[in-house]
C-alpha cells in the first residue's frame, strides 16, 4: 500500500483550504487517512470524487472530553459526514457513501465568531509563548555567568530568539488587526473570505525547517572537525528538538493534547540518552586532542602528561582546559577577542569559580591578593593558596591544584612558563 505524507502548517482560518486539498488529491487518488500537527498521511486508491469538511471542535481535545466528542459525531453522522481523524481541535470528516451532507455550520456569522474566538486565542497563545522565552532568556542571562554563553549555539540562540520572538509579535498584531476588520465587515452583513495557499505555504515552512536543522547539523560537525568535541549545550538542543518533533510531528493521543508530564519525561529521556550516546562516541571514537607545549602550563613537571581539550568561540576565540594524570590539578586558561571583553570575562569567571552571587568588586575585595613575586595581577581563590585566577592582559587563566603557591620555586616555574606562553 503507498503512502504519501506531506508538511501541512495550517491554522484556525484553513479549516476550508484543507477540505478543498482533501479533495483535489482524492481527484487524483490519493485519500485522506490522518491528520498530523504539521503534517498530513494519505493512501493511494482508486480516482474519485470525494467531499470533505475539516471543522473546529469547540474545545482542544482533552483526556476527559470523549462523551461530549462523541455527541459531536453523531451530530454529523447525521447530516452525512463520517468522522475521519483529528488533531486538536481540527476534526476531518468525509462524505458518507450514497449521502448529500449538509455543510456543518450553515450560520457564516455563527461559524465565523468560532473561527475568531479560536484566532484570538491561537494570537494569546504565540504572543504567551514569544513574550515568555524574552523573558526566560532574560533571566537566564542575569543567574548565569558570562562563560555560559561563550558557546557559538547557544550564543546565537540567545541572539535569534528575541529576535523571533518579536517578529512573532508583529505578526500576530498584524493578524489581530486584520481579525478585527474582517468581524466589522461580518457583524455588517458582508462576505468574508481569507487568501489561503495552504500548501505552497506549508512547503516553504517546512523547507526553513530543514534548513535551519540542516545548519545546526553541519555547525556541529564544523565544531567537532575542528575542536575534536561538541558544543556543550548540544544536549539541551537535541532534547529540544526531540520534544519539538514528539509535541508537533506525531499524532497524539487520538488527537488529544500531551500532558505536561509526558513532555517533561520525554525532555528528560532524550537528554539521557543524548548524554549517553555521545558520551560513547566520544570515548570510543574520539581522537585525543594533541597537547600544544606553548599553551599549557605544567606547573612543576615539563613532560608532565594529562588531557587537553579545547574550544573556541565568537568572544573568546581561544579556550582550553588541561587536566595532570600525575599531579591533582586543572587549568583553564581564556583568551578573550580584546581587553574590554576580557576584563568582562574575568569579573563573571571570577563570580562562577568563588560560586558568589555577589558583585564582582565585592569578591575582589574579599580575595586576598596574589604576591608581588607574580608577574601577573590575580587573586587567592581559597585560604590555602593553592587555587588562584589570574588576569594578563586579554588572558583569563584559573589554575586549581594541590600546590600551594606560596612556595617561591612554585611560583618561578609559573612565571617562566606564563612567559613562554603563547597567548595569540
Amino acid at each position: 500500500m503507498k503512502k504519501l505524507w506531506i508538511p501541512l502548517s495550517y491554522g484556525v482560518n484553513d479549516t476550508q483550504a484543507m477540505s478543498e486539498l482533501f479533495e483535489r488529491f482524492a481527484k487524483k487518488g490519493w485519500h485522506f487517512d490522518k491528520l498530523y500537527g504539521t503534517g498530513v498521511l494519505f493512501i493511494k486508491g482508486e480516482k474519485q470524487a470525494c467531499a470533505y469538511a475539516v471543522d473546529l471542535f469547540s474545545l482542544k481535545r482533552k483526556n476527559n472530553d470523549d462523551e461530549q466528542l462523541q455527541e459531536y459525531y453523531d451530530f454529523c453522522a447525521q447530516s452525512g459526514w463520517e468522522f475521519a481523524d483529528g488533531y486538536d481541535q481540527y476534526q476531518v470528516f468525509k462524505a458518507a457513501e450514497g449521502a448529500e451532507p449538509i455543510p456543518l455550520q450553515s450560520d457564516d456569522e455563527v461559524a465565523f465568531d468560532i473561527l475568531y474566538q479560536q484566532r484570538i486565542r491561537e494570537i494569546g497563545h504565540s504572543v504567551y509563548e514569544a513574550l515568555s522565552t524574552i523573558l526566560l532568556l532574560f533571566l537566564a542571562y542575569c543567574l548565569f555567568p558570562l562563560d555560559f554563553y561563550t558557546d557559538d549555539l547557544f550564543l546565537m540562540i540567545g541572539i535569534l530568539t528575541p529576535v523571533l520572538g518579536c517578529l512573532i509579535l508583529l505578526r500576530q498584531a498584524f493578524r489581530y488587526v486584520k481579525m478585527r476588520q474582517v468581524k466589522k465587515a461580518v457583524a455588517q452583513g458582508e462576505p468574508y473570505a481569507f487568501t489561503n495557499h495552504l500548501l505552497s505555504r506549508s512547503i516553504r515552512d517546512f523547507t526553513v525547517l530543514l534548513l535551519c536543522i540542516g545548519f545546526l547539523a553541519g555547525y556541529m560537525l564544523f565544531k567537532y572537525l575542528r575542536h575534536e568535541q561538541l558544543p556543550g549545550t548540544i544536549y539541551y538542543v537535541i532534547a529540544l528538538v526531540n520534544l519539538l518533533l514528539i509535541g508537533r510531528y506525531v499524532k497524539r493521543n487520538g488527537g488529544r493534547t500531551l500532558k505536561p508530564k509526558t513532555y517533561v519525561k520525554i525532555f528528560c529521556i532524550s537528554f539521557i540518552g543524548c548524554s549517553l550516546l555521545f558520551g560513547i562516541l566520544d570515548h570510543e571514537f574520539a581522537a585525543s586532542s594533541h597537547v600544544e607545549p606553548s599553551r599549557v602550563i605544567r606547573m612543576t613537571n615539563v613532560d608532565e602528561q594529562g588531557k587537553f581539550t579545547k574550544n573556541s568561540s565568537y568572544f573568546v576565540p581561544y579556550q582550553c582546559q588541561y587536566e595532570a594524570l600525575e599531579n591533582e590539578y586543572q587549568y583553564r586558561l581564556y583568551v578573550a577577542r580584546d581587553l574590554k571583553s576580557s576584563e568582562t570575562l574575568f569579573d563573571e569567571l571570577l563570580k562562577e569559580t568563588t560560586r558568589g552571587f555577589k558583585d564582582a568588586q565585592s569578591i575582589k575585595a574579599a580575595l586576598s591578593k596574589l604576591n608581588d613575586e607574580f608577574t601577573v595581577s590575580g587573586f587567592y581563590l581559597n585560604d590555602e593558596h593553592t587555587d588562584i585566577i589570574v588576569h594578563d592582559n586579554t588572558s583569563i587563566i584559573i589554575i586549581e591544584s594541590n600546590l600551594s603557591f606560596d612556595d617561591p620555586y612554585v611560583i618561578r616555574q609559573f612565571n617562566e612558563q606564563l612567559s613562554e606562553l603563547d597567548l595569540s
